[in-house]
């Protein structure tokens, strides 16, 4: 399980700063999202497959060592 954080939201925004309808999916939202989505769904635990979902969504690849991210 995995706990929700605001900044791991904002780590996983796409390329041209928003969320996709699949991330947003995987996290139990509904699209659109309705103003405050965010502030709901920080906390909330969610499955491993949910949290890679939302990441590999995001179109941006994430070196786990280094903790950086990269725009391809």
């Amino acid at each position: 399980m995995y706990t929700v954080s605001e900044a791991w939201i904002h780590r996983f925004k796409t390329l041209r700063g928003g969320w996709t309808q699949k991330q947003l999916a995987a996290l139990g939202v509904s699209w659109p999202p309705v103003k405050g989505w965010i502030r709901r769904v920080v906390g909330r635990q969610i499955h491993d497959t949910q949290r890679r979902a939302f990441e590999q969504d995001s179109g941006i690849r994430v070196r786990r060592r280094l903790g950086q991210r990269l725009p391809f």
